[in-house]
């Protein structure tokens, strides 16, 4: 894992985006703010072209490693205005294991 010290760090979602780029905030995170999810988790969950743990003044960033097709592909990514880009509950589906096999059946509102 590695570690950095940043004391003025206003907004970690947007380091985390900017860390390892290109890269967005998805999986548990995405699923946590969205209220899908309820465990809580407190890192940041990104994916990029690497698999990585930092911690940043105590928070734990963790990246996934994702294919090159779904990484450079801006469909399902909210692009804010800070540089925080971050997947859509949907863009998780497509990221997920078996979705191919179950994409026949799902339909969203």
């Amino acid at each position: 894992m590695l570690h950095f010290a940043y004391e003025n760090v206003c907004n970690l979602e947007e380091l985390a985006c900017t860390i390892f780029t290109p890269s967005y905030i998805s999986l548990g995170y995405v699923l946590q703010k969205s209220g899908i999810l309820f465990q809580f988790d407190s890192r940041i969950t990104a994916v990029s072209y690497l698999s990585r743990s930092i911690e940043v003044s105590g928070q734990t960033c963790t990246y996934r490693k994702i294919r090159g097709e779904f990484l450079i592909n801006t469909a399902g990514i909210i692009r804010h205005k800070n540089h925080v880009n971050m997947a859509t509950p949907e863009q998780l589906l497509k990221e997920s294991p078996g979705w191919k096999k179950s994409r026949k059946n799902c339909k969203f509102a």
